[in-house]
């Protein structure tokens, strides 16, 4: 983390040394000014760091944005920035001071994140067999979309035993992942389709846990077999 304050009535720019590191750049050959930062952005960044500075300079915006930093061996980093802008009694703008971090680790693991969630919701739409997720009072508050096209758009919402015949059975082996007694369990059921036709579905059933290991939920797949 470093600090900053640019003094727009000398254009003179002042950084901590966290920022001459994070940036590569050796003190004496810092420009200490403005067009000094602007340069070590990354080309295809400039223009939208001007905008942003412009907006807060005189539309009095906030200043809170990421960007790309080129260091003098090449090589990009990502930094999120942070900053306010002080005038004086008549409203003009003076100095602005603020903060940036580097992000570049944080962003990369929010990009692969990104990529998985991607790739797990592109599996899970092509998955044929119902998936759904009910919470510990048995509602439904997920499914995937071959939920959906056996169930209906309202499934969400709904308690999942009202799906089954034997809704005291089904309560009851329900009931044993939320106590404890089961991680899992097998059923199967007669179920009608969104079309009113009667199809065999084989349940599994598997418990969710939180981070601390209390059960929060059950993961169920079907298949029509």
């Amino acid at each position: 983390l470093g600090s900053w304050e640019w003094n727009m009535l000398t254009n003179d720019l002042s950084w901590s040394d966290g920022i001459y590191d994070m940036f590569g750049i050796p003190r004496q050959e810092f420009g200490a000014s403005y067009e000094a930062f602007i340069n070590s952005v990354h080309p295809e960044d400039r223009d939208f760091v001007k905008e942003q500075v412009n907006a807060a300079v005189y539309n009095g915006a906030e200043y809170s944005l990421d960007h790309r930093i080129v260091k003098p061996d090449g090589e990009i980093r990502h930094v999120h920035e942070q900053g306010e802008v002080r005038r004086d009694d008549d409203g003009n703008p003076i100095r602005m001071i603020g903060t940036v971090i580097d992000i570049t680790e944080h962003k990369k693991v929010i990009d692969a994140l990104f990529e998985l969630s991607t790739q797990n919701e592109a599996i899970l739409e092509a998955v044929p067999d119902i998936i759904v997720e009910m919470d510990t009072n048995n509602t439904i508050n997920w499914t995937n979309p071959a939920g959906y096209e056996f169930y209906g758009q309202d499934i969400i919402g709904k308690k999942v035993t009202t799906f089954f015949k034997d809704k005291t059975d089904i309560s009851n082996k329900f009931q044993l992942l939320f106590n404890g007694s089961e991680s899992k369990v097998y059923l199967e059921s007669w179920q009608k389709r969104i079309d009113g036709e009667k199809r065999l579905l084989a349940w599994w059933c598997r418990v969710l846990k939180d981070k601390d290991g209390n059960i929060v939920g059950v993961l169920s797949t079907a298949r029509d077999i």
